[in-house]
């Protein structure tokens, strides 16, 4: 009973049905050592549960991964809770994976190659640094996750993205470089771009900073292909269903790699998800007394979560109050 219960709420939590104070107290449980047998118990059931209920073009595939991590499975140990947390993640909070199965399924043969995947996730409040076999650079944010092959065999370098990542790719015409989201798909071949793909984002951005990529908007009512260059973003907009492109900065979207936080016509509560991830915090407030309201802001890397709500109370005209890393605004 204790693992359903568990696995409900690790559910609900990927698919966003629940509030800002359980998700709060899910981190703090999710980043708790101390919990990784309970932990590896409900991702388990999860993953059962997905393969159970998976339409019938995944299960093969499903069934296949599952046979894998048997196989690297000692029969003494159990795989380590966050492995199953990584991998149920990836189909709960990455619909766009589904996609990804088809790549390795003909209609009626299924291609023996299998390539290894590598997952990175990066805990709330912090950064990665990575360096791909083909020596891309990626800086994955903070509660970003990243699947990508250990090497790239096929015909394109393709990488999936929940979150923020800034990447330098290393040119390579035969091979391109593919970022996928759930929303769009990046193409690029030697660029330098960043993407914000958050699922409780509403909205998904890419900036340009050089070269040039190619964006397949795939989730609007009118897919289309769109073409940036340098200091030009294109932003869709889940609410409105819109597809912006627009002049912007480049090097203003990639501060945060320095430890910097830059709103720049920022919602109120696109700043507060930033700032939550920064500092793994929670904050509580009611969105109706600031919808509408745009803000521009930058914050050094030294200024910590109370140097940043003090002058965001100036700005904002509120006052809060911090208790175990939870904010609360009057």
């Amino acid at each position: 009973m204790r693992n359903k219960y568990l696995s409900a709420i690790i559910t609900n939590f990927f698919e966003g049905k629940v509030s800002e104070e359980i998700q709060y107290k899910f981190h703090t449980w999710f980043m708790d050592d101390a919990r990784s047998v309970e932990k590896r118990e409900a991702m388990q059931e999860i993953w059962e549960n997905i393969a159970a209920e998976s339409p019938e073009q995944t299960s093969l595939e499903l069934k296949k991964i599952r046979k894998r991590i048997r196989a690297y499975e000692n029969p003494r140990r159990h795989l380590p809770w966050h492995t199953y947390f990584v991998r149920a993640a990836v189909i709960l909070a990455l619909p766009v994976l589904s996609a990804t199965l088809t790549y390795f399924l003909k209609p009626d043969t299924v291609i023996v190659h299998e390539p290894e995947l590598v997952e990175y996730f990066v805990p709330l409040g912090e950064q990665k640094h990575i360096i791909l076999s083909d020596g891309s650079e990626v800086w994955a944010n903070s509660g970003s996750l990243l699947i990508s092959e250990k090497e790239f065999t096929g015909s394109a370098r393709t990488l999936f993205l929940n979150g923020e990542a800034h990447f330098n790719v290393a040119p390579n015409p035969d091979k391109p470089f593919v970022v996928k989201t759930e929303y769009m798909d990046i193409t690029a071949v030697g660029t330098i771009f960043n993407v914000q793909a958050y699922p409780d984002a509403g909205r998904i951005v890419t900036t340009l900073e050089s070269g040039k990529v190619k964006i397949n908007a795939k989730r609007t009512h009118t897919p289309s292909e769109v073409t940036l260059w340098p200091n030009e973003q294109l932003i869709y907009d889940r609410a409105t269903d819109e597809l912006i492109t627009q002049k912007a900065i480049a090097e203003k979207n990639t501060l945060w790699i320095q430890g910097f936080l830059v709103f720049q016509s920022s919602t109120f509560d696109e700043m507060i998800k930033v700032i939550e991830r920064k500092f793994r915090i929670s904050v509580q407030y009611d969105p109706a007394k600031y919808k509408g309201r745009i803000f521009t802001v930058r914050f050094s890397p030294d200024e910590d979560v109370h140097q940043v709500f003090n002058i965001l109370k100036d700005i904002g005209g509120f006052r809060y109050a911090m208790k175990d890393n939870i904010v609360y605004i009057n």
